[in-house]
């Protein structure tokens, strides 16, 4: 079962790195516009009818690729797994509707999610704590307790602060 299981990780740890490959080279394509060599209108042709993506591969590996495009970081992330295909295009997304510049980039203007109440329950309580812990009676707003909570996990689970 251990072998498996190491074959398994290591299989995915290849998966990880073929999709930075797979990024890179959809990039150099669309700088040389190399799919019009080969008769295709457009790269989302090209990765459909040539590579034999499906129109959802196809969209979230061009939308990462023009995303690291942008924010190089972005291949790095995907190479180790820090976010998936589907986070890379969601974020694109989230940078194309919101019309930001390049400077701009690492700000999302609005963000809308669904929580259970008992999550909803946690961050008033981290808000409440907050609020006596601080003399000056300043309170957090939404923002903030997320941006705290998501330092506290990042340094309980990876040991590093995001800053």
């Amino acid at each position: 079962m251990l072998w498996r299981e190491l074959e398994e990780k290591n299989l995915v740890l290849k998966e990880r790195a073929l999709i930075g490959e797979i990024i890179a080279h959809l990039a150099e394509i669309e700088t040389r516009k190399l799919y019009c060599d080969l008769m295709y209108h457009s790269l989302y042709d090209y990765c459909t009818e040539e590579l034999g993506y499906t129109n959802d591969q196809a969209y979230r590996r061009i939308s990462a690729m023009r995303l690291s495009k942008q924010l190089p970081q972005i291949k790095t992330k995907l190479e180790n797994g820090s976010i998936s295909l589907s986070s890379a295009n969601m974020f694109s997304t989230l940078i194309k509707d919101s019309k930001m510049e390049k400077g701009e980039q690492v700000e999302v203007i609005r963000l809308s999610v669904s929580i259970s109440k008992e999550t909803l329950a946690k961050i008033e309580q981290v808000k409440s704590l907050y609020s006596k812990k601080n003399r000056n009676g300043e309170s957090l707003d939404l923002d903030k307790v997320l941006d705290m909570m998501a330092q506290v996990a990042l340094i309980i689970l990876d040991g590093k602060s995001i800053l």
